[in-house]
Order: structure tokens, then C-alpha cells, then sequence
């Protein structure tokens, strides 16, 4: 014995459909450098060199108002996590992976820093965020919250 049931579906794939073609064609407005850094105003952003080219008003004051623009970014921050190297490459490979920075040699800092990747905790403020790639600047920005 066999059963035959008719079901008409039609009109959740029609909503599906619709509901795809709307999410492929909508078009985000472009948001300004100075709304990102309001937004997140701890962070940073760095070109394929490595270095800084723009910070957030509080990781500046998190430096002492120190002059960050134009220095290399392992000046100021170790990768925790992901453990690669902090690269160009391995940040463009990663731009969906949330990534944590700990601060160096902040006004913050408790103790003298040295390569802690290993260590299981730490004293140092550490920044919890995306790394994005903005094209137009040819830069990443990392867009991150203090943990």
C-alpha cells in the first residue's frame, strides 16, 4: 500500500525566493572612516606594511595620547588569538575570525611584556574584534571592544 500526498509549496518558495533576491540586491550605504571610529573607538587601522595609519580616540588616550600613526603595529599589540603570526597575510586570510590584541606598554600595563602567547592568563588590557580589509584605503581596520 502506498500513500500519494499532494502538498503545494509554492508560496513559502515564492517567499524564499523573494526573500533571497531582496538580501542580493540590497545595497548597504557606505559608511564614513570618522562614524567607524566613533563606533569603536579602540580601533586601529594598519596598511600592508603593518603600519598604523588611523586610531580610535581611547586606544590613543590608552597610550597616553602617544603618537601611534606611522609605527608599527607590534609596537603597541601582540596577537593573542588566533596563535599565527601577525602578518598581513594571516589577517587577510582571517577576517572572519574573531581576533584578540593585548595591549603593550599602555599606561595600563601591570607588568614588563615579553612573548606571553603561552601563558594561560594575563594582566594586560586585551581587545576583542574583527580585522576587516577597507579597499579603498588599502588598509585593515580592526574593529574591537576592551575585554
Amino acid at each position: 500500500m502506498s500513500i500519494c500526498q499532494k502538498f503545494d509549496n509554492t508560496p513559502y518558495q515564492n517567499a524564499q525566493t523573494a526573500r533571497r533576491n531582496m538580501i542580493e540586491h540590497t545595497d548597504l550605504v557606505p559608511v564614513s572612516c570618522v562614524y567607524l571610529f566613533q563606533l569603536f573607538p579602540f580601533s586601529i587601522a594598519f596598511d600592508r606594511t603593518m603600519t598604523i595609519r588611523e586610531v580610535g580616540e581611547k586606544s590613543r588616550e590608552l597610550f597616553g595620547g602617544e603618537e601611534m600613526v606611522g609605527l608599527p603595529v607590534e609596537t603597541f599589540f601582540l596577537m593573542h588569538r588566533p596563535r599565527v603570526a601577525f602578518t598581513w597575510d594571516n589577517i587577510y586570510i582571517l577576517q572572519k575570525v574573531v581576533v584578540e590584541l593585548e595591549c603593550l606598554n599602555s599606561h595600563f600595563t601591570k607588568h614588563t611584556i615579553c612573548d606571553r602567547r603561552n601563558s594561560a592568563s594575563t594582566r594586560n588590557l586585551l581587545l576583542k574584534g574583527q580585522m576587516r580589509l577597507i579597499e579603498e584605503w588599502d588598509a585593515i581596520i580592526y574593529l574591537c571592544v576592551p575585554l
